[in-house]
């Protein structure tokens, strides 16, 4: 940091002090700025350009408001202007991108995935390596009561953090919304209001107006809540971090010169082997109940797990051992792609084939192969509506080995949006069908094991 700066403001010396005794940011780097236009977003976009970062304001218009949007979008632009900062922009139809999303994820969390997906794409094409959004002290203060309404682990109760895996940092997290709009004031900078902050139809909102004002009652006067709070996060923050140390030191314990896991050994030995195991393989896509099935499948050989992300693993007296099955940790091997013509469209009733439109495919996106995951929803061709894959899985009679075997063919458009496109020998999905204006047919034939 320059010694010539100076500080209008203590928030300035707060956000300076995380940034770089964190080391989230370097001297004079660039970083994307997320701005909506309210009074936080607007605060670090001040305070980051203030310390002499380089900053891209990036806004994303929902269009969930009406002219309340276009609004927010005039004013984003307007003081990225003023304060002589880039500005990007994107606009997204939620509704569509819920519509068409597996399990249909509720509006905050499709904003949130639409948000993060542009905001990873945005950072890929200008090759700036930091996001900084404005969660401050209130919001990881509602986290923490949120979590606890959803009975979380101590990962959730931790709330969020400076810097995340993903490269997202939070440089107002010590920072109080009080704070915040005490900041724009003394800098004599406006700020726009979300009307959909007001409302009480969100569960943050309902803990915002309502929980946090209770528990500041009844801390009493001359006590502060939210400090108590944010006291309690930094310690919950270092126990998940001691946690975390302490749970890996315990896995070299069982890990073989192989790679394995002693299941045999890790059950006589630890009264808590269920959780041990699940942490160990929760990073790796494997759910709680398939390592439970692991250790109770410890004294049997062969059995063979799969989690939604496609690592494998084999159960093989009382040892846990990955695989080597070239062809089941590469399930992308199983799918061969043929162009044809419309004139050499000739389809066939072979359930491990499907036919789609390739234009529409190429320009709207990518294909890729996956594992199934719980929520997961198709759209059936030549029927109505979307159905839960888990539920064409039962109606096969599939066993969960089955189910976790089958690789899944989706195709995801520029926005991040998911869909469906085929589960080889049961269904194909209504998206991207072959119709008479079709110029060009992709045909999709799957390699079942043998």
């Amino acid at each position: 940091m320059s010694a010539d700066i100076t500080f209008r403001h203590s928030l300035e010396k707060k956000v300076a002090d995380v940034v770089f005794a964190r080391g989230l940011l370097s001297a004079g780097e660039r970083v994307i700025v997320a701005l909506s236009g309210g009074a936080d977003s607007v605060a670090l976009l001040c305070a980051l350009h203030a310390l002499r970062f380089h900053c891209v304001a990036a806004h994303c218009n929902f269009h969930l408001r009406g002219e309340e949007s276009m609004r927010d979008e005039r004013y984003a632009r307007d003081i990225a202007r003023r304060l002589g900062c880039d500005f990007r922009k994107i606009d997204f139809d939620v509704d569509e991108y819920r519509r068409l999303s597996p399990g249909t994820p509720s509006l905050e969390m499709a904003c949130r995935d639409l948000r993060y997906h542009w905001f990873d794409g945005l950072r890929a094409d200008t090759g700036i390596r930091r996001i900084a959004v404005a969660h401050n002290a209130d919001d990881n203060a509602e986290t923490l009561l949120l979590n606890l309404l959803r009975g979380s682990s101590l990962a959730g109760l931790r709330g969020m953090r400076p810097l995340n895996a993903s490269g997202i940092i939070r440089p107002l997290l010590e920072v109080s919304r009080m704070e915040i709009e005490d900041y724009l004031r003394t800098i004599g900078v406006n700020f726009i209001t979300d009307s959909s902050n007001l409302s009480d139809d969100f569960t943050r909102n309902r803990i915002r107006h309502h929980v946090i004002p209770a528990l500041q009652y009844a801390a009493g006067e001359g006590k502060n809540a939210l400090n108590a709070l944010t006291s309690s996060l930094r310690l919950l923050s270092e126990n998940h971090d001691f946690y975390r140390y302490t749970i890996e030191e315990k896995r070299a314990h069982y890990t073989l010169p192989n790679g394995g896991i002693d299941l045999n050994k890790l059950i006589a030995s630890e009264s808590h082997a269920a959780l041990l195991l699940y942490e160990w393989l929760a990073p790796e896509g494997f759910t709680r109940s398939q390592t439970d099935d692991m250790l109770a499948s410890a004294d049997r050989s062969g059995r063979k797990f799969i989690s939604p992300a496609g690592n494998i693993l084999i159960s093989s007296r009382g040892v846990l051992l990955r695989s080597d099955d070239s062809v089941a940790s590469h399930p992308e091997r199983r799918f061969h792609y043929e162009l044809i013509s419309p004139d050499a469209f000739h389809p066939v009733r072979d359930p491990f084939c499907a036919y789609f439109d390739a234009e529409a495919l190429e320009k709207s996106g990518s294909i890729d192969v996956r594992f199934w995951k719980e929520g997961d929803r198709l759209l059936p061709f030549g029927m109505k509506g979307s159905r839960l894959v888990s539920d064409i899985f039962s109606d096969a009679k599939l066993s969960l080995t089955q189910k976790q075997a089958l690789p899944l063919l989706t195709h995801t458009d520029h926005t991040g949006r998911e869909v469906i496109l085929w589960l080889p020998g049961l269904r194909a999905s209504r998206n991207f069908p072959v119709t008479p204006s079709t110029r060009s047919i992709l045909r999709i034939t799957y390699t079942p094991d043998q």
